[in-house]
């Protein structure tokens, strides 16, 4: 059983660790030392501190502390080093597994990597926000309304118009 617990650890499609209660490195699979290019010693040592980018470093490292503080599940986020100093974010997702007691027995984490989501995210807003400023840019009113008639959509013309804030024009019913 553990043998094949192993092999699904390292073929698992993200960065598979575990940790003692106290939060020292247990484990860490295949994916996770060759994202890193961590080796064994180093990747239980400190220095796997390293791979975090620094402006992601202290506020991951006390959300972590406060994970095992709490002894509750934890999702923090952070930009991981890569083997060729790359970073590429990564949603970190952490639970202990506990004893009938109540105690912590061990600290599971998958960190999977969110890096193309942030950026097809970005692409979206940055391609929202240009739509918008075409829209906003053409000599008539513009806007759009859901099947029940509360506009969700208006242009700023629209609103010079209508001398209506764009918070007051969001679901508000009608037409000019």
């Amino acid at each position: 059983m553990e043998v094949e617990s192993s092999r699904v650890i390292n073929v698992l499609p993200a960065l598979v660790w575990t940790t003692h209660p106290d939060g020292t490195i247990g484990l860490l699979n295949q994916r996770w030392y060759g994202h890193t290019g961590l080796t064994s010693s180093e990747a239980c040592s400190i220095e796997w501190q390293s791979n975090i980018h620094p402006g992601d470093a202290s506020e991951v490292l006390e959300r972590w502390c406060l994970i095992l503080a709490a002894v509750e599940p934890g999702q923090p986020k952070a930009r991981l080093r890569r083997f060729d100093d790359a970073y590429r974010w990564f949603l970190i997702s952490c639970n202990p597994t506990r004893d009938e007691t109540g105690q912590v027995l061990r600290w599971y984490a998958v960190n999977t990597d969110i890096d193309e989501r942030n950026l097809a995210r970005e692409a979206l807003r940055s391609d929202g926000q240009d739509l918008r400023s075409i829209i906003d840019t053409i000599p008539k009113t513009a806007w759009s309304a859901s099947a029940d008639g509360y506009y969700d959509f208006v242009n700023q013309r629209w609103l010079d118009y209508s001398v209506l804030s764009l918070d007051q024009a969001q679901g508000w019913v009608g037409g000019l």
